[in-house]
């Protein structure tokens, strides 16, 4: 398995629009010790959230216990370390980020909506979607009407904002980890495209092969 790529200086995100992903060239740093262990070294990751349970709702936002609890793992992981990287833990959804700052409090992390962390940089970003149904723009009518109450669909102009994911993802200096579920979210146009772009050694169908990785790290 070879080292991380140096630099990827362009990401296509979605159609024409490129998003900026700049990777640390310092060959001691977190993101390259990270890499070494990865299939190809790609500065994002994407973990599929399928296996996790349902997303619930408080008001009109969402959650995602078991999302945030491999978060909260990941994190606590990293922090156990001799460098510590600085982190970044972004979310969709206002509740979901309330709900990870109740299980990381007086910790040196950022915990935010993907809107609040404008201006931002962190080496470790970790992006929470939160969603078990579809993303909003391919949810049929029917699907909707058979939806129990209580049930919040997305607004599709803010799930599939190509805006608000390029913004979560250039917020990151080194390692970017998407935590989504690649079924609910691959009806989306924008992250079918987003997918595609990615190459298959960096999905990973539980967190498994990173929390192992950030095991052997010093």
């Amino acid at each position: 398995m070879g080292g991380m790529v140096e630099r990827v200086a362009q990401h296509d995100v979605a159609g024409d629009e490129q998003v900026p992903v700049v990777v640390e060239h310092d060959p001691n740093s977190f993101a390259r010790r990270m890499h070494q262990g990865n299939q190809d070294g790609h500065p994002i990751q994407v973990i599929n959230t399928a296996k996790c349970a349902a997303q619930q709702t408080s008001g009109t936002s969402i959650f995602n216990p078991s999302e945030a609890n491999i978060a909260l793992t990941i994190t606590s992981r990293v922090l156990t370390k001799k460098e510590k990287p600085s982190i970044g833990i972004l979310t969709y959804y206002k509740a979901q980020a309330g709900h990870v700052a109740r299980g990381l409090s007086d910790t040196p992390i950022f915990i935010g909506t993907i809107d609040e962390s404008q201006g931002q940089e962190f080496d470790l970003v970790i992006i929470l979607t939160s969603r078990s149904k579809s993303f909003g723009s391919h949810v049929t009518t029917s699907e909707r009407n058979e939806t129990p109450i209580g049930v919040v669909w997305p607004d599709p102009d803010y799930i599939e904002s190509p805006e608000r994911l390029n913004v979560a993802i250039t917020r990151t200096r080194s390692l970017c980890l998407v935590l989504v579920n690649t079924h609910a979210a691959g009806r989306s146009e924008l992250w079918s495209n987003f997918f595609c772009k990615i190459p298959p050694g960096a999905f990973h169908n539980d967190p498994s092969h990173i929390m192992r990785h950030l095991q052997k790290l010093r």
